[in-house]
């Protein structure tokens, strides 16, 4: 299942039902707030300190693929689903993704994958497709407008009369980064 970043919100409800999440975005800090926003929703705040998240990044993930894949079924002492997080994966890489996705069952580890891109002729764009247990979320081209710029504004509570700071903030945003 492949989302987009702006229809984000709805996909909170059925995080559970995934064996892998994957976020795709260029941009490595909203990955890393993103991944680290739906651990706490999936897992709750305390996963981290609870020892149910564990982390691998980009340059260990292919040498511990039997520590991941044994990690899939290991159950936690504290209540709550056990995460598994895969920073910076390379799209050559891929194939876990996909033996992750076959070897799960629910009440398994739930695997969050950040990626920064994938190729036009992607194999696992294709896999996605077919697969209803692995979702992907791309924030990759995603362009701030006012509806988007309203909506994170309300989320965090801060509201504006007018439009003037809303169209300045926007004006802002094309000469600044994403984050």
């Amino acid at each position: 299942m492949i989302y987009s970043a702006t229809n984000f919100d709805s996909f909170n409800e059925t995080m559970a039902s995934y064996s892998v999440i994957i976020l795709l975005s260029e941009n490595y800090n909203l990955l890393q707030k993103e991944a680290k926003r739906i651990s706490d929703a999936i897992g709750g705040p305390n996963a981290e300190s609870e020892m149910r998240l564990t982390r691998y990044f980009n340059q260990e993930i292919s040498s511990k693929r039997d520590e991941i894949m044994s990690l899939l079924q290991t159950k936690s002492f504290f209540p709550g689903c056990q995460l598994i997080m895969l920073n910076g994966l390379p799209e050559k890489n891929y194939k876990i993704i996909t033996e992750i996705a076959s070897e799960w069952q629910n009440g398994d580890a739930i695997t969050i994958v950040t990626m920064d891109k994938l190729s036009k002729n992607s194999e696992l764009k294709r896999i996605l497709q077919s697969d209803r247990s692995i979702a992907l979320v791309n924030y990759s081209g995603n362009s701030l407008n006012r509806e988007v710029l309203k909506s994170r504004l309300n989320k965090d509570g801060i509201k504006f009369d007018g439009s003037e700071v809303v169209d300045a903030l926007l004006e802002f945003s094309k000469f600044s980064s994403e984050d």
